[in-house]
């Protein structure tokens, strides 16, 4: 559900959605987007045709400045929610209506921030954990394609100031 969506169930129940701590969970963009692209060539109908028919579909990079992913076509309300939001930016799926967020990579030391910052003290750790850097993921990217994710998502990585990036890391 998306913060615009969460607003409006408020309001049909006739709850003050601004009185409520809203607390959204991010993804590094650099990690999102590889996901994204490996979801849909498991997982996308078209896709999955056209590698059985000996097609080609695009390449990481190709459908990365395609801009594809981040656009609204026609028909892109028929496609999964996973499939239509995972490429937009923190901002545009928040659109103002989120109060904290959260990096999946680090949520359980982000988690306890905002909840010390709403006065709560937590009785129990935080389960889960972010899977494991491929490095087969980074080796996608190249000068021009973090151009992109940087341009794109350039809210999102503000998150992330101070901390090393992934890519970074395995250069």
């Amino acid at each position: 559900m998306t913060p615009k969506e969460a607003e409006r169930a408020f309001h049909r129940l006739d709850l003050d959605f601004g009185a409520y701590t809203k607390i959204g969970i991010v993804q590094n963009p650099f990690r999102r987007m590889a996901d994204l692209y490996d979801s849909l060539c498991l997982h996308d109908p078209i896709w999955r045709l056209k590698q059985r028919a000996g097609l080609e579909v695009p390449d990481f990079a190709t459908w990365l400045h395609s801009g594809q992913p981040f656009s609204r076509r026609v028909l892109s309300g028929l496609q999964p929610r996973w499939h239509r939001l995972g490429a937009i930016s923190t901002e545009r799926w928040a659109s103002g209506r989120i109060d904290a967020f959260v990096r999946a990579e680090f949520a359980q030391e982000d988690l306890r921030q905002a909840f010390r910052q709403m006065g709560i003290i937590p009785a129990v750790g935080f389960g889960g954990h972010q899977k494991q850097h491929r490095f087969a993921e980074m080796l996608r990217y190249d000068r021009n394609t973090m151009a992109i994710i940087h341009q794109r998502f350039a809210k999102d990585l503000r998150l992330y100031s101070g901390l090393t990036s992934e890519l970074d890391m395995a250069a």
